[in-house]
């Protein structure tokens, strides 16, 4: 064996001494840092002779801090690594978002340009309990049963959401409407026979000139029995017209015209709602009438006699119509609702009854209720027969012979009929029956006392009453604001039941003179074609009755 020169001695001994040096300070370290983070106490262990030194494992439990949820309570918000936010507010309403004009899909955009983004737009929900279209019914909370919106006490706080929750609805006639806009009336005849003529007169009338019979209606009214028929061939209908106005079994013949009845598409609040009470004068009038003992008929599209605000009102009901259609528009309950309610709406003659007679019907493909001669002259006819003091005919059409001789034959028979002056606009034509001499016009203003802007205008129009934005009952036990002439008329209706209370044998003629001279005047000094003498005062009316009528167009 080789002898190890002294200089590697040396380097091989400084080598070994840096080694376990090194050795020592890691278990040193890994010691101290097990005790710093453990917080024991404990020292360091001591290297063995022999043994590896090895790190020993920490495991260390982390302490709970209250301001953090446990892992397994899931009550608190997760962490996310970010500072806490509010939640987002929740967006009420159904979002749709429009792709811009020029997209695919979309419109074309004007000259050429794209907007940068896509337009959003948000639907207000309605309120739970209500069924709109487009929109998912919500029931309210607290059980099923209930009804299309709730019907708050008057006096109540909620009157103001309540309110805000109904829908508008204004009357508009097309202004270019023709009078046999339903085609299936369009060739259809109105013959009155005299009632002391044959049975088989019908038959032989049909045989004789090549017509089909639809349907016949005594009219005892008139004294006659009417019949509609219906051309089949392609002949001009002037010319069947003719033939038959020289046949002398014929008392009168004519197209069978088509009617449109007049309506289109907090407690504080509620009381507000019905400012056409106040405009009228009728809390003060109610001191001293409120109708009782007054039948008023209603023609028109029905009424809904299990509203809560016209619970006992209807005494009698007819469909002249003959349809099955099970819902009938809301139009008549309305017009029902400003003469008579008694509820959260407050009728302007509370006491008074009300006789129903249905004349409208849903024209089929049209969507409209509408109404024929035939239908009006029984549903007429039917209301004198039955005891009617006033008659509401708040629709409107052409002039016609029929309806003209049968009104004419109620108002000798002492009864007051009140008609909507109509929605065709200032240059509209004459609107009837309103136009017809013997009955009551009314248009209609709103709260200020600014002249609907869709009324007809005429030196037809006597005169004036609320009739726009009208808080009225409708179908479902609900409520709706509706404007037309159909609403004023209906005011004007309910102040005449309250002059028949306090005089019983008041004529057509003196009504309608009294209510012109003491309207208060609207629109220029005096008369005009657009409010008529004015605006109708029931205490004033009232008063007239008792011989102290006013100046006629007397600006109050």
């Amino acid at each position: 064996m080789g002898v190890i020169p002294t200089r590697w001695v040396s380097r091989l001994s400084r080598l070994g001494c840096a080694c376990a040096a090194a050795a020592a300070l890691l278990v040193l370290d890994g010691a101290a840092d097990a005790q710093f983070r453990d917080g024991a106490s404990a020292q360091a262990p001591r290297a063995v002779p022999g043994r590896r030194l090895v790190r020993p494992v920490i495991r260390v439990r982390p302490r709970r801090d209250a301001r953090l949820p446990n892992r397994r309570d899931t009550s608190g918000p997760r962490r996310t690594g970010r500072p806490d936010r509010p939640p987002p507010p929740k967006r009420v309403g159904k979002t749709t978002t429009t792709p811009p004009c020029g997209t695919r899909g979309a419109r074309p955009c004007p000259g050429g340009t794209r907007p940068p983004g896509r337009v959003t737009t948000t639907t207000p929900t309605p309120p739970c309990g209500i069924r709109r279209a487009g929109h998912t019914f919500r029931p309210c909370r607290g059980g099923g049963g209930n009804p299309l919106v709730a019907i708050p006490v008057p006096g109540s706080d909620d009157g103001g959401p309540y309110l805000r929750s109904l829908d508008t609805r204004q009357e508009r006639t097309p202004p270019t409407r023709a009078v046999t806009a339903n085609p299936a009336a369009a060739r259809q005849l109105l013959v009155l026979l005299a009632q002391d003529q044959p049975a088989a007169v019908e038959d032989q009338i049909a045989s004789a000139y090549r017509l089909q019979r639809l349907s016949g209606s005594e009219i005892p009214l008139l004294g006659a029995r009417a019949q509609v028929y219906r051309i089949d061939d392609r002949r001009p209908v002037q010319s069947v017209i003719a033939a038959l106005a020289a046949d002398p079994r014929v008392m009168l013949v004519q197209r069978n015209l088509v009617y449109q009845r007049q309506a289109t598409a907090g407690s504080d609040a509620i009381r507000a709602a019905q400012y056409g009470l106040d405009k009228i004068g009728a809390p003060r009038a109610h001191e001293q009438s409120t109708g009782r003992g007054v039948k008023i008929a209603v023609i028109d599209t029905g009424i809904d006699a299990e509203h809560p605000d016209l619970k006992g009102a209807v005494v009698e009901s007819f469909d002249a119509t003959g349809s099955s259609e099970p819902r009938p528009d809301m139009h008549g309950t309305a017009i029902a609702g400003i003469i008579r309610a008694r509820g959260l709406v407050l009728g302007v003659a509370p006491d008074a009854t009300l006789l129903a007679a249905r004349a409208f019907e849903t024209a089929p493909r049209r969507g409209l209720p509408e109404s024929t001669s035939y239908i009006l002259l029984r549903a007429l006819d039917w209301s004198v027969r039955k005891g009617a003091n006033v008659v509401n005919l708040s629709f409107s059409g052409d002039r016609d012979p029929a309806m003209e001789r049968v009104i004419a034959e109620a108002v000798k028979r002492n009864v007051i009929l009140v008609a909507a002056a109509g929605n065709g606009g200032p240059k509209a034509a004459p609107s009837y029956p309103a136009a017809y001499s013997n009955v009551i016009a009314v248009t209609a203003h709103d709260s200020g006392d600014h002249l609907y802007s869709h009324a007809n205008h005429g030196g037809y129009i006597a005169v004036a009453a609320p009739g726009v934005d009208i808080l009225v009952p409708i179908l479902k036990r609900g409520h709706m604001f509706m404007s037309g002439t159909s609403m004023s008329s209906a005011y004007v209706a309910g102040i005449i039941a309250l002059l028949l209370e306090r005089s019983p044998n008041l004529s057509a003629e003196r009504a309608k003179q009294i209510l012109m001279e003491t309207a208060d005047d609207l629109g220029p000094p005096g008369r005009d074609d657009a409010f008529g003498a004015g605006r109708v005062d029931a205490p004033a009316a009232l008063e007239a009755m008792a011989g102290g009528a006013r100046e006629v167009g007397a600006r109050q």
